[in-house]
């Protein structure tokens, strides 16, 4: 059962992780998060940025070609 729960993908990451994940860094996040282009929320008074929405906006980019 150990081994079933480590390959498990996180829901949802913090905005460091989602930075080191896209690459980019925090006001270009921020941009990103105030322009709609990724799905978040506030846990208490952390914030968690979905993974499908990250996974979303690879694609749209990879799709454009840019």
């Amino acid at each position: 059962m150990a081994a079933a729960a480590e390959q498990l993908e996180p829901l949802v990451v913090s905005p460091k992780e989602a930075c080191r994940l896209l690459g980019c860094g925090p006001t270009k996040l921020y941009e990103l998060l105030d322009a709609g282009e990724l799905d978040h929320y506030l846990d208490g008074r952390h914030r968690k940025i979905t993974m499908n929405s990250i996974k979303r906006r690879v694609q749209r980019l990879t799709a454009s070609g840019r």
